[in-house]
Order: structure tokens, then C-alpha cells, then sequence
């Protein structure tokens, strides 16, 4: 929360771009600029944020990689960084085989969906 000012003589409060939140995704990246005059009611904005999914090895014993945050955008997730597991191969949705230390490429819709992957 943050108070949100405009210049004297401006009736416009400008747009706010949202906060990436370490670990959290958000519902909209900016709230849009709203303009006002004497008679205008209160005014709030409400940016929700939720939890970023995890890239999830169907690996006894592996812990589940939490997304990151991408720092330009706070409502995508960043890529994971794939773990490697001895004597498994990581792998797309579609069964593609994937290269442990490289990033995955998490669907920019679903943040908040854990991603299973391992063959």
C-alpha cells in the first residue's frame, strides 16, 4: 500500500505499475491512471496476488522447484532452473526430452499451476 498523490492542479493520478512480489504473481501489471475531480467518490484499487506454482520432478526424494518471479512483468512466472536427477530424464508435456540446468519454459497463463515433469 502505497499513498498515491496527484500534482496540484492535475486531476489525473497516473498509472502505477503493480510490484513484483518475491514468490507471488500478480492479477494485473499496472493499475490504470484514473482521473478525478472534487466530486468523485473514494477511489480503490486492489491488486490481488497469488502463489507461483513449482516445477514438480515425479521423483521420489526430489523437491519441487518453485517458479521464480520474472523481474519485468508481475503477473508471469520467470523459468525454473531443471534439476538434474541421476538415472532420470527430464521431459515436455508432449514427452520431449529435456536438458537439466537449462530453464523450463512455464505457460505464461497458468502461473500458479505446478508443472510435473521426469520420465
Amino acid at each position: 500500500y502505497t499513498e498515491w498523490q496527484a500534482e496540484q492542479g492535475d486531476n489525473t493520478f497516473d498509472a502505477k505499475p503493480t510490484p513484483v512480489k518475491e514468490g507471488y504473481y500478480a492479477d494485473q501489471a499496472v493499475v490504470p491512471a484514473q482521473t478525478v475531480t472534487a466530486a468523485s467518490a473514494d477511489q480503490t484499487a486492489t491488486v490481488t496476488y497469488h502463489e507461483l506454482g513449482s516445477l514438480v520432478p515425479d521423483v521420489p526424494g526430489v523437491e519441487p522447484v518453485p517458479y521464480p518471479n520474472d523481474p519485468s512483468d508481475p503477473t508471469k512466472p520467470g523459468e525454473p532452473i531443471i534439476p538434474d536427477v541421476p538415472g532420470y530424464t527430464p521431459v515436455d508435456p508432449e514427452g520431449n526430452p529435456l536438458t537439466p540446468g537449462d530453464g523450463y519454459p512455464v505457460d505464461p497463463t497458468k502461473p500458479g499451476d505446478d508443472t510435473p515433469h521426469y520420465d
